[in-house]
């Protein structure tokens, strides 16, 4: 296992005993604990592809905790970013949208914006032309 893999596993079974500390009953916190312990011992021993596996399983249990367990404010968890999906390809995978790039950014020129404008309103009315703007109506 390179220095790189076994930080990051460090770091998980680090996050993964906070989001245990969490847990409300005290039973359910040894127990969780204690679960976590002999798996993270096992990834000392594992050849590489059962580690991969372990590793995976980890996240799986970082994720369930993150939705199951109580949130506290200033909780270092709150703070992170959170995960997001998006579909490429027809298929739900996580990552980030694309930027859009904007007029303030000096990206775009104002008739490239109108115009992008004009058709997020064709897109919002399903195609057809969106109703003129009058300002006497409110």
């Amino acid at each position: 296992m390179t220095h790189e893999i076994a930080l990051a596993t460090l770091n998980k079974y680090r996050k993964l005993l906070r989001l245990i500390k969490r847990l409300p009953k005290e039973e359910a916190r040894l127990q969780a604990v204690q679960e976590a312990r002999t798996e993270f011992q096992k990834h000392k021993t594992a050849p590489e592809g059962e580690a991969d596996r372990l590793r995976e399983k980890l996240d799986d249990k970082i994720r369930y905790l993150r939705i199951v367990t109580p949130k506290q404010p200033g909780d270092a968890d709150n703070i992170e970013e959170s995960t997001v999906f998006v579909v490429r390809d027809g298929k739900v995978v996580e990552g980030t949208a694309a930027r859009v790039s904007r007029v303030a950014d000096g990206k775009m020129s104002m008739s490239e914006a109108q115009e992008r404008h004009q058709s997020l309103l064709r897109r919002q009315y399903f195609g057809r032309e969106p109703p003129r703007y009058d300002p006497s109506k409110f």
